[in-house]
């Protein structure tokens, strides 16, 4: 699929989402398994409004559970948006040692600021 095709669909999804119906719950009630399956797309997408709040409950749930296997492992994991990460790493039910969520950070870092010099002397 294209880029193009999916950050239209990507819009529409969260104006669907947006609405007054409530659909975030619907889609949780309903499509847990696609939720799961889509983790990374729609966890970022409900980082996008406040009416998104059970979306993100629910995925907070998961990543309190299974956090490095789904996020510090994944493809795009440094493609996170500051929020986003902020909001997992607030989670006080994490299981990972410090340390490696420390060189998760750091390299999260390293990508948005690839500017850095690689020889700290300079």
């Amino acid at each position: 699929m294209s880029l193009k095709f999916l950050d239209k669909l990507s819009q529409e999804f969260t104006q669907l989402l947006e609405s007054e119906y409530g659909y975030d719950t619907l889609l949780i009630d309903n499509n847990a398994s696609w939720l799961r399956l889509n983790f990374s797309r729609v966890y970022h997408i409900s980082f996008l409004s406040e009416k998104f709040k059970a979306l993100q409950e629910f995925y907070n749930d998961i990543l309190a559970k299974y956090l490095n296997m789904v996020v510090f492992n994944s493809e795009d994991f440094t493609t996170f948006q500051e929020n986003v990460l902020i909001a997992l790493l607030k989670n006080n039910e994490l299981q990972m040692n410090e340390s490696e969520i420390w060189d998760k950070l750091i390299l999260w870092g390293k990508a948005k600021t690839p500017n850095l010099p690689t020889d700290l002397k300079e």
